[in-house]
């Protein structure tokens, strides 16, 4: 369903800030990245993963409205029915209508989120470091 797929939003936007932040760090030699670099990560990897999955927001609320205009929406009710209704009133572009504004509404909170979920892994490590010297963590 929509919502299932909707639902993989988050584990893609963490999934794609983990490789690009090693990628990084491998490209840098460096073994962590500073708060502003995490923050500007988390900018473009929002970015990223909005810009794919927004067709699927899009379609999903084209297919909610139909549902709740039609009780009874048949084919009408489905995702492809409604991503097809996107393309056919509004081409390509109609997919992404309105990604800019959620862009915006998103992008800072999401690095915010990801910067704090960051520096409080590494002080998590280095807290276990601390008290367990002989252990390395990755």
């Amino acid at each position: 369903s929509a919502s299932m797929i909707l639902s993989l939003n988050p584990a893609l936007q963490f999934t794609t800030f983990d490789k690009m932040k090693n990628i990084i760090l491998e490209k840098l030699e460096k073994t962590e990245l500073n708060p502003g670099e995490t923050f500007l990560l988390g900018m473009a990897t929002k970015a990223m993963t909005l810009t794919v999955i927004y067709p699927l927001i899009r379609g999903k609320i084209r297919m909610q409205a139909t549902i709740e205009k039609n009780h009874n929406a048949g084919n009408n009710g489905s995702m492809l029915y409604s991503l097809k209704e996107i393309y056919d009133a509004e081409g390509v572009g109609g997919y992404y209508k309105g990604l800019n504004e959620q862009l915006l509404k998103s992008i800072m909170s999401t690095a915010l989120l990801l910067t704090a979920k960051d520096s409080i892994a590494r002080t998590i490590k280095r807290l276990i470091v601390k008290s367990k010297p002989n252990l390395t963590i990755k």
